[in-house]
């Protein structure tokens, strides 16, 4: 016979969670269970019996549409959740109407119980209103359920559910839930919120680390508040980010944080190296704004990194000041007096820096003058020079090339201006490869345009085309590199204009003024791009064409007609580079940041730079540095013909060229890298002076301009560009044609000499001359040398400069037959200007042991006097001397220069030198300078020996031959 139960003792199962007695009792039927279900899952609920719960609710006999409210509520009360998901998996769901499901949501979120709040939602979320469930889901900071919402619903939410839970103080959890689910604005928030500062840092943190962010927005807003902020650790997020720019609105980010004297973030953003920030923005803005709030921190922090002229500001100041912040202040007041007033100073060193401030001025003058047009959308002189350019296009240059552009179209393209300007670009970009090519690169970069020129010139491999400019073509200051990033799509770029020379990626309008404007409707970047793209197509057509170089009435050879075209290809590319870099200076240098629209058009008419049919639109910048040059060059060519010796005329030279603006030769005399002589500073003064005052320049050059009907200038601005050349007569390419002309020069004086070099009174000379050889001669091939690295075509000036000595130095003819015999350096003459260079020191010690040999004339034909039998015995005890140091370059060297090149073919054939096959494949030849002769004192004076005998030179005791 079955047991019986009673329902107390079911009730004392469940209570001691009995599951088997539990169990036993419920399928017994002896309990009505009906009747008793609420009490009984009440039990099992409050006794935490899930075995017992899931018999009951299993139960055909558990009247769950009675006890169904009862058990949820005690459920999300006691936070059954394993009691709720087997509830949850029952009908007794469809039965509740909304409301009060929403009503047991409500609690849970309440009672904060995250799991029975998300089971809720993932059973019957789609019965809740999205933002009334959201609102309880922030209110009680519930992260878990939050994603299970977020991700059943797909509607975009407004920002005040962000601003709830910041009220709310809700954890990062739930932050990023609401931020990563995709229904919000994440730019928008992030916008917001960084005008909340330390209140929304963790909101912060999380939105720079989203990816459809740009925490870079808006000009770096978010950094610029938080520096204002003093949120050191935001800040330091924010540098990391590779879309934030602190260098960005001229480095306003160090400025701002200067302002507010932050010294921690100062000194977080002066450690920064790869972001352009620069700490002399806005003309040493940080440093006199620390000064101002004599905040010494800030300006002993500051002091390291602000430099002028790339010179430590420290290293200027005398620094034994009892206060510093006066000192700083004397600097700024007048730079130029008080570096005048150093003593530390050379006077050549004081006459660079004012060449660099009087640079730095000007730059300044222009900028204003460009903001000026810009700002206020219109200016006369600039409107005046647009319009004659646009009708010099039109009326001139287009009809001119019309027949030619069109040659370049396909004969099936149905926009054939469009099929034209693209392929005329190809042809731009290899010439632009060409010059790069010209310029002497790394070999890589050499291999790679060799490789791939083809593919380069149409610009149509988007992979290419990135390792170009990635690998290759990214210097900042290169002009080719410049110019060829124009013509690249994808090349970033920086600033308020587009990039014109390639077609934008998206239609927008451009700034323009009313002279500049294609027609009467707003100019987008399409239509000035296309306008720019042909102009720029038509003006490299008038560049390269060779039937029209100048006047008919001005005939020249062809070889002058080339050297014309190159040289409007160099200042046509060097036009194309300041299109693409005209604002660069307020990114310090760093980006691209492309000219505005009516810049380009400036521009481009500049590229009708020496052709007849575009003189008229050159820019009157232009135009009076053209004149000038004209004049100076003249006044060169006068003071060079009346030199009467070689030495005279080189020193004329040196005196002009050494110590100018032109291939940073200022900049480094001022920085004490480059030795310029003082001597030399009257000189170049008398040069100056014989041009004329700033006034008499003034009105020659206005009378130049009233005769081609251009605007006067005035003389009201004392930093006017005029002035520049007359302070720096050797500036812009005047450098390189004042040595072209000395090297005719020197060609023509040797010429008129020769016949009667060898006339007593010019052998004594030669003697005299060669008694003190370090002084004449020695001096004036390493003058010549040191000027080389920025004049490449120097080395074949030195060339002629040995080929045509009046004195032919045997140190002379070896240096002259080397630059021949190389063959690896005859196409390359950068490199034989670092190969001379290299050999420097080689060379003085040379020319210093033939010295002491007592061989009083050295030209070529005295080796005619020597007998076989000297030379034999030279060269032996040369072999015999050099013995123990066959390791050593300098000495190798110099016995294979001697076998080379004074040797007869008949006792020696001529060879290159043994070193040669060491630095075949290299870029720097190993041959270097022993160490021990430099800056050594060496006796120069002749020797009594036969000259038959090898006699030892020593420097401190150490024999070098």
């Amino acid at each position: 016979m079955a047991k019986k139960y009673t329902l107390k003792q079911l009730i004392a199962a469940i209570q001691s969670t009995n599951t088997s007695l539990t169990q036993t009792i419920i399928e017994s039927d002896n309990v009505n269970i009906g009747k008793q279900s609420a009490r009984l899952l009440r039990c099992a609920i409050e006794s935490n019996h899930l075995g017992a719960f899931s018999l009951l609710i299993k139960n055909e006999h558990t009247n769950l549409t009675a006890a169904k409210h009862l058990a949820i509520k005690l459920c999300i009360e006691l936070n059954r959740e394993d009691m709720m998901d087997s509830l949850l998996k029952t009908t007794v769901f469809d039965s509740i109407s909304e409301t009060v499901l929403y009503n047991f949501f409500k609690k849970a979120t309440q009672l904060k119980h995250n799991a029975i709040s998300k089971a809720l939602i993932k059973a019957h979320g789609d019965k809740f209103h999205m933002s009334t469930a959201l609102s309880w889901i922030i209110k009680n900071n519930l992260d878990i359920t939050a994603k299970q919402l977020l991700k059943r619903r797909n509607e975009t939410l407004p920002l005040s559910f962000i601003k709830q839970a910041l009220k709310q103080n809700a954890s990062v959890e739930l932050l990023s839930a609401l931020i990563y689910s995709g229904r919000f604005d994440v730019q928008q928030i992030f916008q917001w919120s960084i005008h909340l500062g330390v209140s929304a840092h963790s909101l912060i943190k999380i939105l720079i680390a989203h990816p459809e962010v740009d925490p870079g927005s808006e000009s770096n807003i978010a950094l610029q508040e938080m520096i204002r902020l003093g949120h050191t650790e935001i800040v330091k997020i924010l540098l990391a980010h590779p879309k934030v720019d602190p260098a960005d609105f001229d480095n306003f980010a160090i400025k701002r944080a200067v302002n507010y004297e932050r010294i921690e973030i100062i000194k977080l953003l002066l450690t920064i190296t790869d972001k352009g920030i620069d700490s002399n923005a806005g003309n040493y803005y940080c440093l006199k704004t620390a000064v101002k709030k004599n905040n010494m921190p800030i300006i002993l922090a500051l002091l390291p990194h602000c430099t002028v002229h790339r010179m430590k500001i420290s290293n200027i100041l005398k620094l034994d000041t009892t206060d510093l912040r006066q000192e700083i202040l004397d600097f700024f007041e007048c730079p130029e007096s008080y570096i005048s007033a150093q003593a530390k100073f050379t006077s050549a060193q004081k006459i660079a820096f004012a060449i660099l401030e009087f640079k730095k001025n000007i730059q300044a003058w222009e900028k204003k003058k460009e903001a000026k047009l810009i700002n206020d959308k219109e200016n006369a002189m600039n409107d005046e020079s647009i319009i004659r350019a646009k009708n010099t296009f039109k009326r001139k240059v287009q009809p001119a090339f019309n027949d030619i552009f069109l040659t370049y179209a396909e004969d099936n393209a149905e926009n054939k201006e469009l099929s034209a300007i693209v392929h005329i670009e190809q042809k731009i970009r290899e010439c632009i490869l060409d010059a790069i090519l010209a310029s002497n690169p790394q070999q890589e970069t050499i291999t790679f345009i060799q490789k791939n020129k083809t593919e380069l010139q149409q610009a149509a491999d988007a992979i290419l085309m990135q390792q170009a400019r990635e690998q290759h073509f990214n210097a900042h200051s290169n002009i080719q590199h410049l110019a060829w990033r124009g013509y690249d799509s994808n090349a970033p770029y920086k600033g308020f204009f587009d990039n014109l020379l390639t077609p934008p990626k998206k239609e927008k309008p451009v700034f323009t003024t009313a002279a500049a404007r294609v027609d009467n409707n707003t100019l987008l970047n399409t239509t000035a791009s296309l306008y720019i793209r042909k102009m720029v197509a038509y003006y490299y057509l008038l560049v390269v064409n060779s039937e029209c170089v100048l006047d008919t009435d001005q005939p020249l050879t062809d070889e002058a007609q080339k050297q014309i075209i190159a040289e409007r290809i160099t200042n046509f590319i060097s036009e194309l580079a300041d299109m693409r870099s005209a604002h660069s200076d307020d990114y310090k240098g760093k980006p691209d940041a492309p000219s505005c629209y009516p810049g380009y058009l400036g521009r481009i008419t500049n590229m009708g730079f020496k052709h007849p049919l575009t003189t008229e639109t050159i820019s009157t910048k232009n135009f009076v540095a053209d004149r000038l040059e004209s004049y100076i060059f003249t006044a060169f060519k006068k003071q060079l013909d009346a030199c009467t010796s070689e030495s005279q005329g080189q020193q004329l030279l040196a005196a002009i060229t050494l110590l100018s603006e032109t291939g940073w030769r200022a900049q480094n005399i001022f920085l004490g890298q480059e030795n310029y002589d003082d001597t030399l500073l009257e000189e170049r003064a008398n040069f100056i002076r014989n041009l004329g005052t700033q006034q008499q320049s003034l009105e020659r050059i206005n009378q130049e301009l009233e005769n081609a009907n251009r605007s006067a200038l005035n003389n009201t601005n004392s930093e006017h560009y005029v002035f520049q050349y007359l302070f720096d007569p050797a500036r812009g390419k005047l450098s390189g044609k004042f040595s072209a002309e000395y090297s005719r020069w020197v060609k023509k004086f040797n010429t008129n000499t020769i016949e009667s070099e060898n006339t007593e009174n010019n052998l004594l000379s030669a003697k005299k001359t060669w008694y003190n050889p370090y002084v004449s001669s020695v001096t004036q091939i390493n003058n010549l040398l040191s000027r080389m690295q920025t004049n490449p075509n120097m080395a074949l000036t030195i060339s002629n400069r040995l080929k045509n000595a009046k004195t032919k130095l045997a140190l002379f003819n070896m240096l002259q037959i080397l630059v021949k015999e190389l063959p690896l350096y005859q196409t390359d003459k950068y490199d034989i200007a670092s190969y001379l260079l290299f050999t420097k020191t080689l060379t003085e010690a040379i020319f210093g042991y033939l010295q002491q040999e007592n061989i009083n004339d050295l030209s070529l034909f005295s080796y005619k006097d020597i007998s076989s039998q000297q030379l034999k015995a030279i060269h032996s005890d040369l072999q015999e001397k050099l013995a123990d140091k066959s390791d050593h370059d300098d000495f190798a060297g110099a016995l294979s220069i001697f076998e080379a090149f004074t040797l007869p073919e008949v006792l020696l054939t001529p060879k290159t030198p043994s070193f040669t096959p060491q630095f075949q494949e290299t870029k720097t030849p190993p041959l270097s300078p022993s160490k021990h002769h430099h800056n050594q004192m060496v006796n120069r004076s002749p020797s009594k020996h036969d000259k038959s005998l090898i006699v030892a030179r020593k420097i401190n005791n150490l024999s070098l031959l």
